[in-house]
């Protein structure tokens, strides 16, 4: 609104310096031309053409004035009658999805995502790569494209002469059927065994069973979070397995469907330290012993200091807080489990609780050489990462 009428009044002074110059231009005209006529009647036809002039330009301004006002206030209100439709709408809306039952809004969902252009695995990792580009074989940055393989981009680098593609030295590297990755990474968010995986995608078990590896491979020694506010820890157990191996190592005998494991015999076991904090950032590792020294290794380079951390009795934490700097709070009896209503360890024992229902129950139990990528996976889950975010965490 000021810059109409700012406008306005731009309008109004060009008119009246309009008005004047035409008016002097006619007067020095009726002088010089019209000599035979008396010196009054000279100027007074000279003002009443600057007076019709100057009248015509502002009632022409103020009428355009007028009607862009008009538009600019008729676009105000349409605009305003937009955005309250679009809330009543949103309103309604989200009401109608409150209403139904979970399975009506994941079919709702899958809709909206067939309506949706298709996502290609090159729309996903290719920007990953532009970012900052380079040969992974010699590391240089001159490079020139070198014809497709199918749908992939080839590079050749003018260092080395090597070629190369945007999944070559990654853990994607030599995986065939691509188009089909995305809806593997589905499969792996809603956390299907493999048998249902390689069914839905049409691919071997075998097939299946590699790409689970090799999407989980490059998330299972990176840690990205840090711990801090109030941090839950705690070290679990389980049976030390070598599940798909046809030949045991050493004299160990072969556990029917699992069994049973004699918790007294060191090496039956395998210790697994786990923590979060109430951020929902989480820590995992495959302990090589269940040592002090080995506790911290893996739980004291990523905890914030000054923070607050809860534990059992055990003593490695004590040694843990005190490097970190760290409030320790012990919870050691069942009398005192909960300090000061907010002090616990039930959140870390419960995500505990699920992992080792959903490793022995859904996935009939792991290899323990692959249980740092299980706990990788498990860790992608609790964060709540889809599956286009985890093909982006496979690839890097």
């Amino acid at each position: 609104m000021i810059n109409i009428l700012n406008t306005a009044k731009a309008v109004f002074c060009f008119s009246l310096i309009f008005c004047v110059t035409v008016s002097y231009r006619v007067f020095c005209y009726l002088q010089h031309g019209m000599y035979i006529y008396p010196s009054y009647l000279k100027m007074l036809v000279s003002a009443r053409i600057c007076w019709a002039l100057g009248k015509a330009l502002i009632w022409l301004c103020s009428i355009k004035m007028l009607t862009t006002l008009i538009s600019v206030v008729n676009s105000l209100k349409v605009k305003a009658m937009r955005a309250k439709t679009f809330t009543y709408r949103l309103k309604y809306i989200t009401q109608l999805l409150l209403d139904m039952t979970p399975a009506q809004r994941e079919q709702v969902k899958l809709n909206i995502q067939s309506i949706q252009p298709e996502i290609t695995v090159g729309d996903i990792i290719q920007p990953i790569f532009d970012i900052s580009p380079q040969c992974p074989h010699c590391h240089s940055l001159h490079f020139n494209k070198w014809g497709k393989s199918g749908s992939v981009q080839r590079y050749r680098c003018k260092e080395c002469a090597k070629t190369f593609n945007i999944k070559t030295k990654t853990p994607l590297a030599k995986l065939h059927k691509c188009d089909l990755w995305l809806q593997y990474a589905e499969c792996m968010e809603l956390k299907l065994p493999l048998r249902q995986a390689a069914k839905i995608c049409n691919i071997n078990l075998k097939t299946a069973f590699l790409w689970r590896h090799r999407f989980l491979e490059a998330q299972s020694e990176q840690y990205k979070d840090k711990l801090s506010g109030i941090i839950e820890v705690d070290e679990f157990f389980l049976a030390y397995s070598e599940k798909g191996t046809k030949k045991l190592n050493g004299d160990r005998v072969a556990r029917k469907r699992g069994g049973e494991v004699d918790k007294r015999k060191r090496g039956e076991q395998v210790a697994v330290l786990l923590s979060i904090d109430r951020s929902k950032h989480m820590i995992d590792g495959v302990l090589a012993d269940d040592t002090a020294s080995e506790i911290s290794s893996h739980l004291e380079p990523y905890i914030v200091k000054d923070s607050i951390l809860c534990s059992d009795g055990a003593w490695a934490y004590v040694s843990i807080a005190e490097e970190t700097n760290c409030d320790h709070k012990r919870l050691i009896s069942n009398e005192n489990r909960v300090q000061d209503k907010i002090y616990h360890i039930q959140t870390v024992n419960g995500a505990i609780a699920h992992f080792k229902g959903w490793i022995d129950i859904k996935m009939r139990g792991v290899a323990t050489k692959y249980l740092p990528h299980y706990l990788a996976w498990f860790r992608e889950s609790y964060a709540g990462l889809n599956f286009q975010q985890m093909l982006v965490a496979a690839y890097r």
